[in-house]
Formats: C-alpha cells, structure tokens, sequence
C-alpha cells in the first residue's frame, strides 16, 4: 500500500528560509497573518510580492526589491559581487531620492520665508 502526498504552499513556505514570506516575517515587514492573507490572495495566480505591495499595501516597492535580493543571495542566484553592485545602485537611488527631497524642503522654506517678510512688512506699514 502506498500513499499520495499532496503538495501544500503554505507548509512548504514555512519549512523554507529562503522563501520570500519568510523573509519578509524575518525582517518584520509583515506578520505571519498577513502573510496567509496574501497568500490566499495569491491564489489568484498573482505573485506574493504584488498582492503585498499593490493589493494589501503592507511593505513598500523598496522593502519588496531588498528581500528578493536577499532570497536570491540566500539561494545562491547571485553573486557576491552582482549583491555588491546592487546595493551600490539602491544607494545611488536613495541619495537622489533624499537630494530631490532637500531640494524641496529648501525651496519651500524660501517660500514661507519671503511670506513671512510680506506680512511682516505689510504689519509694519499700517
């Protein structure tokens, strides 16, 4: 007599520590629960990352692009090296992303500032 086993994603992704739920729970990104939610919503043949970032919108597009490196790292996919370049190009974005953003803030405080001297001058003037 023998018997069949049958396949289950959800078990086989817990026993996985490259899986990417796994990782995600690992990091803190996200809950065991939310995780089962997704992959329930997965089922709808999307992939576990896009029912995170656009249907449940617990981890963002930047959270989801650091563990699939990782789970890559962890299964041996990439190299060293290619991990290396990788990060060097995350950093390069993120040092624009924060100069775009300082930019910003430098305009907007000339702003309130030449505000802040018309109404001191218009205050004066009366």
């Amino acid at each position: 007599m023998f018997s069949f086993r049958t396949h289950d994603p959800f078990k086989a992704a817990q026993e996985d520590d490259t899986s990417l739920g796994n990782i995600l729970i690992e990091k803190g990104f996200i809950t065991l629960e939310q995780l089962n939610e997704a992959l329930e919503i997965q089922r709808s043949q999307k992939k576990l990352g896009e029912v995170l970032v656009e249907d449940m919108m617990v981890i963002t597009g930047d959270q989801l692009d650091e563990v699939l490196v990782e789970q890559q790292l962890r299964r041996r996919e990439i190299s060293r090296a290619e991990f290396l370049d990788l990060c060097s190009k995350k950093r390069r974005r993120l040092m624009t992303k924060i100069d775009d953003h300082a930019k910003a803030l430098e305009s907007t405080s000339e702003e309130v500032a030449m505000k802040m001297g018309q109404g001191l001058v218009a205050l004066h003037t009366k």
